[in-house]
């Protein structure tokens, strides 16, 4: 399975020019998945301009992507403020998932950030499912970025089936080395393959790293984009290498599943 993780320069605010920019890596790209980070189709920072600027998971952008997934065979993964169909003036920060044949899902981030420069609370609605998507027989889980820092999500991805996981995000370079900490850690403790696509370049007071990668159950990179420009980020990746490195280090079969109950019992009084 080839993945590819483009780093190309969005514009915020600007949809026609990020819409642009996937629909020509689709049109060139071998791969069979391809992956953009979050929000990469509005930009991070649009704040007061999100409910101008969000789309529906139904609508005619997310539709025609669908169609020229169909055409092209590659799977697409992109971060969007999705508009919500069933309550009016609800947005998710979602992650598009289309898959080969132009069948169109979604993962909508667990976990909001906010604090320091971050206000997604303010803007955006708690997602709270964890599908999974499948791509040539593998599957894989999506989380979006601060997601990354809950490791739950990994475990319960691999605990169901996902061989790989796929961090879409939006980091800025003063996060950099906690996320550089977080990705290895979180393929070797779930024996999974974990991808991170990252946006680049300056939006207000942020600025992103970029540093896509892939990194193998074991927690070895395979392939690491460069910091602050744009890159060519692509590896294959075989699943079946994880029957391996599970034999070797049985992280899902020694999982407690049992302690995730007792977990929610202690925290009952708090969620009522």
């Amino acid at each position: 399975m080839k993945i590819s993780l483009p780093q190309r320069l969005h514009k915020y605010y600007d949809k026609k020019h990020n819409l642009y920019l996937i629909k020509t890596e689709l049109q060139q790209t071998d791969a069979d998945l391809l992956v953009f980070p979050e929000l990469f189709l509005t930009g991070y920072h649009i704040r007061d301009r999100l409910s101008e600027l969000a789309e529906p998971i139904n609508g005619k952008l997310v539709q025609g992507l669908a169609k020229l997934v169909k055409k092209q065979g590659c799977a697409l993964i992109f971060g969007m403020p999705e508009l919500d169909t069933v309550q009016r003036g609800r947005i998710f920060n979602t992650a598009v998932f289309i898959d080969k044949n132009g069948n169109v899902n979604q993962y909508r981030k667990t976990h909001p950030v906010n604090f320091g420069p971050f206000e997604e609370k303010r803007y955006y609605h708690e997602g709270n499912k964890l599908p999974i998507f499948e791509v040539d027989g593998t599957k894989l889980g999506v989380i979006i970025c601060y997601d990354i820092f809950f490791p739950e999500l990994a475990k319960i991805y691999a605990l169901r089936g996902a061989d790989l996981i796929i961090d879409i995000s939006a980091a800025p370079t003063t996060s950099r080395p906690f996320f550089e900490t977080m990705i290895p850690a979180r393929a070797l403790e779930s024996t999974v393959f974990f991808a991170y696509s990252n946006l680049i370049g300056p939006e207000k007071n942020l600025t992103f790293f970029g540093g896509n990668t892939v990194v193998d159950g074991r927690g070895n990179q395979l392939v690491k984009g460069k910091y602050l420009e744009e890159d060519d980020v692509e590896v294959e990746i075989d699943p079946k290498e994880l029957e391996f490195v599970r034999a070797n280090r049985p992280t899902l079969r020694d999982s407690r599943v049992e302690l995730f109950k007792t977990l929610l019992e202690l925290m009952e009084p708090k969620l009522h």
